[in-house]
Parts: C-alpha cells; sequence; structure tokens
C-alpha cells in the first residue's frame, strides 16, 4: 500500500532519495522527499511478477513465448527496465512495448503500467528468457 502522492526511483541496488531505516529497506519501505512532505511506498519489485508461457507457435525452429508483466499492486509503475543480458529472439518484438539496448529493456517505452494491470509481448528462442526488474519508478497516489 502507498501513501503520500510521489514517485519514488527503486533499484537494485536501492538507490533512492531517503532511507527510513534499514529495517524500512528490508521490509521493502521507501521513502522520497516531495516538497516538504515525505510519501512512503511499499511498491518494491516484489509486486512485479512477470510470467512466460509457450503459444504452441514456433518460429524459426524456436517456440514463441508470451510474456506477461504484471503490477500487482495499486500504484502506478513506469520506466520499467529489465535485465536482458544475453536476450535474444528471432521473432520481431515491438519496440514500442520492449526496446532492447544492450544488456538493458526498457517496458512500455517507458510509459506507465497502472496499478493491478499487465504489459503483453511474445519473442521466439529456446529455452524462454529469465526477465528480471531492474529498476523503475513509483507513482503513489
Amino acid at each position: 500500500m502507498c501513501g503520500d502522492a510521489g514517485a519514488v526511483a527503486i533499484s537494485a541496488e536501492v538507490v533512492f532519495a531517503k532511507v527510513v531505516s534499514a529495517e524500512a529497506v528490508s521490509a521493502g519501505v521507501v521513502a522520497t522527499s516531495v516538497g516538504a512532505t515525505v510519501g512512503y511506498c511499499q511498491c518494491p519489485f516484489q509486486h512485479i511478477s512477470i510470467q512466460q508461457s509457450e503459444t504452441g507457435i514456433v518460429v524459426q525452429e524456436k517456440p514463441v513465448w508470451n510474456v506477461a508483466i504484471n503490477n500487482n499492486n495499486p500504484c502506478t509503475i513506469s520506466g520499467l527496465k529489465l535485465d536482458c543480458a544475453g536476450f535474444r529472439t528471432v521473432k520481431r518484438v515491438d519496440p514500442s512495448i520492449l526496446s532492447v539496448s544492450g544488456a538493458v529493456c526498457l517496458a512500455n517505452g517507458g510509459a506507465p503500467i497502472s496499478g493491478y494491470s499487465k504489459l503483453n509481448f511474445t519473442y521466439a528462442w529456446a529455452p524462454s528468457f529469465p526477465f528480471k526488474p531492474l529498476n523503475c519508478l513509483i507513482s503513489c497516489s
């Protein structure tokens, strides 16, 4: 659940404006200064799930995978970057949904993914690729 309105940058290194305590970080609670107020959000990566399933379609002898990036909390996420080191596909992925730049992928062109919604795309490779979130912005209201 999120508190005061604001945007919080979350990264694998847990870099953001202000940390309340080490216990808050381990519990997934973060804080940021927004003007004179401090907003608290408990919306980090444990609320972003990435599920994959085979579609049964084959492209160039590679299975096609459907990927669903689920935002499982009421907060909006944006600028979602995934670890894509080693990602390959023989099927074009719409770059407005997933753009690859070296070892990092930007989901949804960096645009917001609303709370309790998902983003889907497909790719073709064997085996499936283990996408993992690297960082994002979280806006809670």
